[in-house]
């Protein structure tokens, strides 16, 4: 199970799941078992720094928050393919939507095939 705290970063937890991120479907010579498609989605809030008074600031904050909700994303997702006894995925692809009225948030989806690395 995948767990993160106040004190470990995303990054730090993506580094240490022990899973393979392939976003080619070619893994080599490798042999692999497909455990079929996975995905996963978080929904980000846009920055709440106005942007007439700092606009750097607020493209701060964005970036900020949309690096930590595809972190959040792909720790979901890594649960999930290894909850199914997974320890890869192949063919990852991560998408960025707006979404809502007037676009208020934004939703971060990864999707691929999970798979069993031998």
């Amino acid at each position: 199970e995948v767990k993160t705290t106040l004190l470990v970063k995303p990054q730090e937890v993506l580094n240490n799941l022990d899973f393979y991120f392939i976003t080619s479907t070619d893994v080599l010579d490798e042999k692999t078992t497909p455990l079929g498609p996975f995905h996963s989605t978080v929904i980000v809030e846009k920055a709440k720094v106005q942007t007439p008074p700092n606009p750097e600031a607020y493209e701060q904050e964005t970036l900020y928050n949309l690096k930590k909700g595809k972190d959040e994303c792909l720790i979901n997702l890594v649960k999930n393919v290894k909850e199914a006894g997974g320890n890869g995925i192949i063919d990852l692809d991560i998408q960025y939507s707006l979404i809502g009225l007037g676009g208020e948030s934004y939703q971060v989806t990864a999707l691929g095939t999970g798979i069993y690395l031998t």
